[in-house]
Protein backbone atom coordinates (compact mmCIF):
# COMPACT_ATOMS: atom_id res chain seq x y z
CA UNK A 1 0.00 0.00 0.00
CA UNK A 2 2.60 2.58 0.84
CA UNK A 3 4.77 1.29 -2.39
CA UNK A 4 1.65 2.47 -4.37
CA UNK A 5 0.77 5.52 -2.67
CA UNK A 6 4.61 6.59 -3.56
CA UNK A 7 4.09 5.61 -6.98
CA UNK A 8 1.41 8.22 -7.25
CA UNK A 9 2.59 10.78 -5.12
CA UNK A 10 5.93 10.58 -7.76
CA UNK A 11 2.98 10.26 -11.12
CA UNK A 12 1.40 13.74 -9.39
CA UNK A 13 4.35 15.59 -9.00
CA UNK A 14 6.01 14.43 -12.50
CA UNK A 15 2.37 15.87 -13.89
CA UNK A 16 2.36 19.21 -12.22
CA UNK A 17 6.41 20.06 -12.80
CA UNK A 18 5.06 20.04 -16.38
CA UNK A 19 2.35 22.62 -15.62
CA UNK A 20 3.49 26.71 -16.49
CA UNK A 21 3.84 28.47 -13.65
CA UNK A 22 1.51 31.48 -13.01
CA UNK A 23 3.50 34.54 -13.74
CA UNK A 24 2.80 36.08 -9.90
CA UNK A 25 3.55 32.57 -8.22
CA UNK A 26 6.65 32.04 -10.11
CA UNK A 27 9.47 31.66 -8.22
CA UNK A 28 12.47 31.60 -10.40
CA UNK A 29 14.90 30.53 -7.91
CA UNK A 30 13.34 26.71 -8.44
CA UNK A 31 14.64 26.83 -12.03
CA UNK A 32 17.94 25.40 -13.29
CA UNK A 33 17.40 27.71 -16.38
CA UNK A 34 15.87 30.64 -15.15
CA UNK A 35 18.88 32.99 -16.59
CA UNK A 36 17.79 31.09 -20.26
CA UNK A 37 17.15 33.96 -23.04
CA UNK A 38 13.98 32.18 -23.68
CA UNK A 39 12.62 31.36 -19.85
CA UNK A 40 13.36 35.32 -19.33
CA UNK A 41 11.55 36.61 -22.41
CA UNK A 42 8.86 33.98 -21.38
CA UNK A 43 8.79 35.49 -17.58
CA UNK A 44 8.31 39.54 -19.46
CA UNK A 45 5.49 37.99 -21.50
CA UNK A 46 3.85 36.64 -18.43
CA UNK A 47 4.23 39.90 -16.39
CA UNK A 48 3.07 42.16 -19.33
CA UNK A 49 -0.37 40.49 -19.86
CA UNK A 50 -0.83 40.72 -15.91
CA UNK A 51 -0.02 44.62 -16.18
CA UNK A 52 -2.28 44.49 -19.19
CA UNK A 53 -5.24 42.30 -17.81
CA UNK A 54 -6.46 43.29 -14.32
CA UNK A 55 -4.16 44.83 -13.29
CA UNK A 56 -5.09 48.85 -13.55
CA UNK A 57 -2.35 51.32 -12.58
CA UNK A 58 -3.82 54.59 -11.99
CA UNK A 59 -1.16 56.25 -9.88
CA UNK A 60 2.57 56.00 -10.22
CA UNK A 61 5.34 57.13 -7.53
CA UNK A 62 8.95 57.42 -9.03
CA UNK A 63 10.41 59.92 -6.53
CA UNK A 64 13.64 59.82 -4.66
CA UNK A 65 15.25 57.85 -7.22
CA UNK A 66 18.27 58.71 -9.29
CA UNK A 67 16.15 59.03 -12.64
CA UNK A 68 18.26 61.77 -15.21
CA UNK A 69 15.91 61.41 -18.19
CA UNK A 70 12.81 61.19 -19.76
CA UNK A 71 12.95 59.22 -22.84
CA UNK A 72 10.64 59.10 -26.00
CA UNK A 73 7.26 57.15 -25.03
CA UNK A 74 8.98 55.73 -21.96
CA UNK A 75 5.88 55.71 -20.55
CA UNK A 76 4.30 52.70 -22.30
CA UNK A 77 0.50 53.08 -23.55
CA UNK A 78 -0.35 49.62 -23.02
CA UNK A 79 0.99 49.66 -19.58
CA UNK A 80 0.40 52.85 -18.18
CA UNK A 81 -3.04 54.09 -20.61
CA UNK A 82 -4.79 54.63 -16.89
CA UNK A 83 -2.46 56.66 -15.43
CA UNK A 84 -3.51 59.99 -13.60
CA UNK A 85 -1.09 60.96 -11.29
CA UNK A 86 2.63 60.87 -11.42
CA UNK A 87 4.97 61.93 -9.22
CA UNK A 88 8.82 62.23 -10.20
CA UNK A 89 9.86 64.31 -7.73
CA UNK A 90 13.41 64.83 -6.16
CA UNK A 91 15.09 63.08 -9.15
CA UNK A 92 17.98 64.14 -11.31
CA UNK A 93 15.86 64.52 -14.72
CA UNK A 94 17.59 66.97 -17.11
CA UNK A 95 16.21 65.78 -20.19
CA UNK A 96 12.11 65.71 -20.60
CA UNK A 97 11.72 64.19 -24.58
CA UNK A 98 8.89 65.89 -25.74
CA UNK A 99 6.72 62.42 -26.48
CA UNK A 100 7.40 61.36 -23.01
CA UNK A 101 4.34 61.62 -21.67
CA UNK A 102 2.03 61.78 -24.81
CA UNK A 103 0.75 58.42 -24.32
CA UNK A 104 -0.69 59.24 -20.88
CA UNK A 105 -4.16 60.38 -22.11
CA UNK A 106 -5.84 60.32 -18.40
CA UNK A 107 -2.94 62.22 -16.27
CA UNK A 108 -4.19 64.67 -14.60
CA UNK A 109 -1.56 65.66 -12.00
CA UNK A 110 2.73 65.68 -12.88
CA UNK A 111 4.77 66.09 -10.05
CA UNK A 112 8.51 67.01 -11.58
CA UNK A 113 9.67 68.91 -8.30
CA UNK A 114 13.29 69.23 -7.50
CA UNK A 115 15.17 67.72 -10.34
CA UNK A 116 17.40 69.08 -12.83
CA UNK A 117 15.39 70.60 -15.89
CA UNK A 118 16.40 73.86 -17.45
CA UNK A 119 13.74 73.62 -20.58
CA UNK A 120 11.01 71.96 -21.71
CA UNK A 121 9.66 71.35 -25.35
CA UNK A 122 6.80 73.53 -25.80
CA UNK A 123 5.34 70.55 -27.40
CA UNK A 124 5.58 68.53 -24.15
CA UNK A 125 1.89 68.28 -23.10
CA UNK A 126 -0.05 69.64 -25.95
CA UNK A 127 -1.60 65.97 -26.24
CA UNK A 128 -2.51 65.57 -22.57
CA UNK A 129 -5.32 67.18 -22.94
CA UNK A 130 -6.87 66.19 -18.86
CA UNK A 131 -3.72 67.38 -17.31
CA UNK A 132 -5.07 70.16 -14.79
CA UNK A 133 -1.51 70.35 -12.46
CA UNK A 134 1.92 70.78 -13.32
CA UNK A 135 4.42 71.04 -10.59
CA UNK A 136 7.90 72.35 -11.91
CA UNK A 137 9.33 73.77 -8.53
CA UNK A 138 12.81 73.70 -7.74
CA UNK A 139 14.27 73.31 -11.23
CA UNK A 140 16.54 75.60 -13.20
CA UNK A 141 13.74 76.53 -15.72
CA UNK A 142 14.00 79.75 -17.26
CA UNK A 143 11.96 81.51 -20.55
CA UNK A 144 12.83 82.07 -23.98
CA UNK A 145 12.00 85.28 -25.22
CA UNK A 146 11.05 83.82 -28.65
CA UNK A 147 8.60 80.89 -27.85
CA UNK A 148 5.81 80.17 -25.68
CA UNK A 149 7.05 78.04 -22.45
CA UNK A 150 4.31 75.50 -23.17
CA UNK A 151 1.11 75.12 -25.39
CA UNK A 152 -1.75 73.43 -23.47
CA UNK A 153 -5.67 74.18 -23.17
CA UNK A 154 -6.17 72.24 -19.80
CA UNK A 155 -3.31 72.93 -17.44
CA UNK A 156 -5.02 75.28 -14.67
CA UNK A 157 -2.17 75.29 -12.22
CA UNK A 158 1.62 76.03 -13.13
CA UNK A 159 4.11 75.69 -9.86
CA UNK A 160 7.19 77.25 -10.86
CA UNK A 161 8.75 78.63 -7.84
CA UNK A 162 12.35 78.23 -7.48
CA UNK A 163 13.73 78.61 -10.54
CA UNK A 164 15.82 80.43 -12.32
CA UNK A 165 13.27 82.70 -14.28
CA UNK A 166 14.41 86.31 -14.64
CA UNK A 167 11.43 87.43 -17.52
CA UNK A 168 8.31 87.30 -18.07
CA UNK A 169 7.57 87.99 -21.90
CA UNK A 170 4.36 88.59 -23.78
CA UNK A 171 4.98 85.21 -25.34
CA UNK A 172 5.66 83.10 -22.39
CA UNK A 173 2.09 82.39 -21.39
CA UNK A 174 0.72 82.70 -24.89
CA UNK A 175 -0.72 79.85 -25.24
CA UNK A 176 -2.19 78.32 -21.87
CA UNK A 177 -4.74 79.99 -22.47
CA UNK A 178 -6.98 77.98 -19.33
CA UNK A 179 -4.47 78.86 -16.95
CA UNK A 180 -5.92 79.72 -13.23
CA UNK A 181 -3.40 79.25 -10.55
CA UNK A 182 0.79 80.63 -11.29
CA UNK A 183 3.21 79.82 -8.43
CA UNK A 184 6.63 82.33 -9.64
CA UNK A 185 7.41 82.71 -6.40
CA UNK A 186 11.39 82.75 -5.57
CA UNK A 187 12.81 83.12 -8.70
CA UNK A 188 15.02 85.72 -9.26
CA UNK A 189 12.42 87.89 -11.07
CA UNK A 190 12.81 91.66 -12.13
CA UNK A 191 10.98 91.85 -15.27
CA UNK A 192 7.64 91.51 -15.84
CA UNK A 193 6.23 92.49 -19.64
CA UNK A 194 2.80 94.64 -19.94
CA UNK A 195 1.35 91.75 -21.67
CA UNK A 196 2.32 89.13 -20.27
CA UNK A 197 -0.65 87.63 -19.15
CA UNK A 198 -2.75 89.01 -21.86
CA UNK A 199 -4.08 85.63 -23.09
CA UNK A 200 -4.77 84.16 -19.91
CA UNK A 201 -8.05 85.43 -19.42
CA UNK A 202 -9.04 82.64 -16.33
CA UNK A 203 -5.91 83.40 -14.15
CA UNK A 204 -7.12 84.04 -10.72
CA UNK A 205 -3.93 84.05 -8.60
CA UNK A 206 -0.39 84.80 -9.06
CA UNK A 207 2.74 84.61 -6.39
CA UNK A 208 5.48 86.98 -7.10
CA UNK A 209 6.70 86.66 -3.25
CA UNK A 210 10.33 86.72 -2.60
CA UNK A 211 11.37 87.67 -6.42
CA UNK A 212 12.68 90.77 -7.37
CA UNK A 213 10.09 92.36 -9.08
CA UNK A 214 9.99 96.34 -8.27
CA UNK A 215 7.90 97.36 -10.58
CA UNK A 216 4.15 96.95 -12.26
CA UNK A 217 2.33 97.96 -15.16
CA UNK A 218 -1.37 98.72 -13.77
CA UNK A 219 -2.23 97.34 -17.41
CA UNK A 220 -1.24 93.99 -16.40
CA UNK A 221 -3.94 93.35 -14.02
CA UNK A 222 -6.85 95.57 -15.50
CA UNK A 223 -8.86 92.11 -16.12
CA UNK A 224 -6.26 89.41 -14.71
CA UNK A 225 -5.70 87.99 -12.47
CA UNK A 226 -7.89 88.97 -8.90
CA UNK A 227 -5.08 88.08 -6.96
CA UNK A 228 -1.74 88.81 -6.72
CA UNK A 229 0.90 88.13 -4.02
CA UNK A 230 3.66 90.52 -3.38
CA UNK A 231 4.86 89.28 -0.54
CA UNK A 232 8.39 90.40 0.51
CA UNK A 233 9.68 92.25 -2.42
CA UNK A 234 10.68 95.21 -3.21
CA UNK A 235 7.63 96.55 -4.98
CA UNK A 236 5.52 95.82 -1.19
CA UNK A 237 8.10 97.06 1.05
CA UNK A 238 7.71 100.59 -0.25
CA UNK A 239 4.19 100.69 1.25
CA UNK A 240 3.16 100.55 5.16
CA UNK A 241 1.60 98.36 6.12
CA UNK A 242 3.57 95.74 3.62
CA UNK A 243 1.80 94.15 1.15
CA UNK A 244 1.24 90.35 1.14
CA UNK A 245 -2.43 89.35 -0.74
CA UNK A 246 -3.95 92.18 -2.47
CA UNK A 247 -6.70 92.24 -4.90
CA UNK A 248 -5.61 93.24 -8.71
CA UNK A 249 -8.01 96.50 -8.66
CA UNK A 250 -6.37 97.52 -5.01
CA UNK A 251 -2.98 96.83 -6.91
CA UNK A 252 -3.85 98.97 -9.79
CA UNK A 253 -4.56 101.86 -7.13
CA UNK A 254 -1.37 101.46 -5.25
CA UNK A 255 0.56 101.23 -8.40
CA UNK A 256 -1.32 104.77 -9.07
CA UNK A 257 -0.36 105.90 -5.68
CA UNK A 258 3.11 105.03 -6.20
CA UNK A 259 3.35 107.06 -9.15
CA UNK A 260 2.09 110.28 -7.48
CA UNK A 261 4.56 109.50 -4.45
CA UNK A 262 7.82 108.18 -6.50
CA UNK A 263 7.24 109.32 -9.75
CA UNK A 264 7.68 107.86 -13.20
CA UNK A 265 11.89 108.01 -14.53
CA UNK A 266 10.38 109.92 -17.64
CA UNK A 267 8.60 112.60 -15.33
CA UNK A 268 11.58 113.52 -13.34
CA UNK A 269 13.74 113.73 -16.38
CA UNK A 270 11.51 116.20 -17.94
CA UNK A 271 11.32 118.23 -14.63
CA UNK A 272 14.94 118.48 -14.74
CA UNK A 273 15.17 119.44 -18.36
Amino acid sequence: MDATRLVLLITCCCFFRRLPAHPMDYDSSSEEDENHPAAMEQAGKNLNQVLQGDFAITKANFAYNSISQLPAYVFYKNLYRNLDRVQLGHNKIAHVDATAFKELQLLRTLDLSSNRIVRLETNSFRHNYRLQKLDLAFNSISFDPERPFLKSLSIKTLVLSHNRIIHLYDITFARMPNLQTLLLDGNPLYYVSRNCFVYSRRLQYVSLANTGVDRLMDSMFRTVPRLVDLANTTLAKKFEPPLRKVKAEQLVKLMDFERRIFGDEDDVDDDDT
